[in-house]
């Protein structure tokens, strides 16, 4: 429940969102080069959670894209991980590494506060 806390699960739904997206529906070419106002995986999003809402998406199915995106999640984040480099975060400086130290520790003691004061 703990690193539960920190995990945001509509990171998992817009992985999982987007990799469908970009399998079934090819992006349109934009030649000027500027990036679409509204992003193809927000829109799938918004139209999978609607769908899902009104009860149109069977528990089974979304149980299984549950699990899916976690799954694709876990891989993401190791794939993250294996692309950090700890000689560059040396390069980068104290300042950096002491921000995301702090960061760290500041998002566990909030966790750990709401998981006290919700009694779990």
């Amino acid at each position: 429940m703990f690193l539960g806390g920190t995990i945001h699960d509509v990171a998992q739904v817009v992985l999982c969102i987007s990799f469908i997206v970009r399998i079934l529906i090819k992006p349109k070419d934009t030649s000027d080069g500027r990036p679409p106002i509204l992003p193809l995986f927000a829109i799938g999003f918004f139209v999978l959670a609607t769908l899902n809402s009104l009860g149109f998406i069977p528990v089974w199915s979304a149980d299984f894209a549950g699990v899916l995106s976690r799954w694709a999640l876990l891989v993401a984040v190791a794939a993250v991980g294996n692309k950090t480099s700890l000689g560059r975060m040396v390069q980068v400086g104290p300042a950096a590494i002491a921000l995301v130290f702090v960061e760290t520790i500041f998002l566990g003691v909030l966790i750990l506060c709401g998981l006290l004061i919700l009694g779990r």
